[in-house]
């Protein structure tokens, strides 16, 4: 059974906690705040810093349209540093075709290239040397894989090869950093100059981030940030390899941090922001307020519940807002680069996916949510229901049970307190979630309607959602005027400010 929004008294509940998270972040300019449409967990292991960064860039690193939205497990289409360099590496393409290197200048850049490539045979000839080694050493000492001795002895096996992997790593940074330093020399123009230096970060080995996916490697076998880079090289763990990004703060500080954050929404309460229109979405009234396992007659008694609801209050013992640093490989300014204006132009479907990029991401640490009711009696089923059977339930687009799992932490309960006519869902103190992403637009041109359009299902953006009534009109999509034509305009109503951004 899923109850929304729409079903309730408060109708305009998202509206009013959109307005007090804008109000509360304060977007600069034309920054915006994007909503999870499920308010999901965000492991933060005090143990395993570096597991919990591999878990913040698996947030931060995605390309987004919408708000809200289901964020879903990531995958290497919407890696935002992965878009990107596909982008950098098509604008520079002619650039240096076409460039004019001395014989010296070429003879240099060829040295390094080949010392380069050398390097990554040399890291590959290790590993496979360390590898053979161990497993040898492993049959010699009886060792099963699987047991805590083997995994013991396999993360001590490998130190004496760290050192071998850090000289190459080092052969290759230095020879990249010469190959940058010609071509700067050779391009004169500043925009030329602009595009090869991004071009060049883009491919660093220094740029790269090296992150583990699980997080033994530092609470088992202690892997720190200085042997990262080279255990991962190694290949005996697993990894993740990304341009790298980190959080402007330590994570797992917010464990212990307090600074509790709360709001109350009523039906009387004046709306600041429109969501809807201000995020050229359609999803207002979709926002659920409860889903869960449950018979007809349930769902019926819930939806009766619902629609008696007085306030609705949210807080969390803590609440971060951690902004994106990018390495130097990323540059907001590249996108005005007349290298990049062209393969824009030649390359229209990265224009969506560039547009809107994650600046800043909110987390929030012992989320709680009060359902208050006109009468006692309101909370009978809510008493009723079984609340640890199977799939878990979600409150106020807040997963429990469900989302249960996680490695931070993922107690949580519910108090049903007839007196008070309310009924209170809430996390364990070590709990963190996602709770909203800053957002911040890269590429004036292009608007949220059309960035909506492009990356979602034709019924869940309003140019889709437009398209679609004027196809039933019409019987066909023959005739019909060009997307951003005057039949595709804003509804009469929307946020005028938010139309033109």
């Amino acid at each position: 059974m899923d109850i929304t929004a729409a079903d309730s008294s408060i109708k305009k509940v998202l509206n009013l906690y959109y307005g007090w998270l804008v109000e509360l972040v304060k977007p600069k300019g034309v920054d915006k705040i994007a909503l999870m449409s499920t308010i999901v967990t965000e492991d933060i292991v005090e143990t395993a810093p570096l597991y919990t960064n591999y878990i913040f860039r698996q947030f931060a690193d995605r390309t987004i349209s919408v708000s809200p939205e289901d964020f879903g497990g990531g995958n290497t289409n919407d890696r935002y540093s992965r878009v990107y360099r596909d982008l950098v590496e098509i604008a520079a393409a002619d650039l240096y075709a076409n460039a004019s290197l001395t014989p010296q200048q070429q003879q240099t850049v060829d040295d390094c290239d080949t010392n380069v490539n050398t390097a990554i045979e040399n890291i590959k000839t290790i590993r496979t040397a360390a590898l053979e080694a161990w497993l040898a050493y492993a049959k010699e000492a009886g060792l099963k894989p699987g047991t805590p001795q083997y995994e013991l002895a396999y993360a001590n096996y490998y130190q004496p090869y760290i050192a071998q992997i850090k000289n190459e790593r080092q052969k290759i940074i230095t020879n990249q950093a010469k190959r940058r330093a010609v071509f700067l020399s050779v391009f004169k123009s500043p925009a030329d100059r602009e595009m090869a230096n991004v071009y060049e970060r883009c491919n660093a080995v220094e740029s790269q981030q090296s992150l583990p996916t699980d997080l033994t490697l530092e609470t088992k076998y202690g892997i720190d940030p200085i042997n990262i880079g080279a255990a991962a090289d190694g290949g005996m763990y697993a990894f993740e390899t990304e341009l790298g990004l980190l959080p402007s703060g330590t994570l797992t500080l917010m464990l212990h941090k307090q600074g509790e954050r709360n709001e109350t929404f009523s039906n009387e309460d004046e709306e600041t922001h429109n969501h809807d229109s201000e995020w050229h979405a359609n999803a207002g009234g979709s926002w659920g307020l409860w889903h869960a396992s449950g018979s007809d007659s349930e769902e019926e008694h819930f939806k009766q519940s619902i629609e008696h609801l007085e306030s609705i209050k949210i807080s969390c013992d803590y609440l971060g807002d951690y902004w994106v640093n990018r390495r130097d490989w990323f540059s907001s300014t590249i996108f005005k680069n007349k290298h990049i204006v062209k393969a824009l132009k030649d390359n229209p479907s990265y224009l969506t996916r560039l547009a809107l990029c994650i600046s800043s991401v909110i987390i929030v640490r012992g989320l709680k949510v009060e359902y208050k009711f006109r009468d006692f009696s309101d909370t009978a089923v809510w008493s009723s229901y079984n609340y640890s059977g199977g799939g878990g339930y979600g409150v106020f687009g807040i997963d429990f049970g469900s989302a249960g799992g996680g490695s931070s932490g993922n107690s949580y309960d519910h108090v049903i307190n007839t007196k008070e006519k309310s009924v209170t869902f809430l996390d364990g103190p070590d709990v963190c979630r996602l709770l909203a992403l800053r957002v911040s637009s890269l590429i004036d041109d292009v608007s949220l309607e059309e960035i909506g359009f492009a990356m979602s299902p034709l019924d869940q953006s309003l140019l889709g959602l437009k398209l679609l009534e004027l196809w039933k009109e019409n019987g066909s999509f023959i005739g019909l005027p060009p997307i951003g034509g005057p039949a595709y305009d804003a509804e009469e109503g929307g946020n005028d400010e938010a139309d033109q951004s």
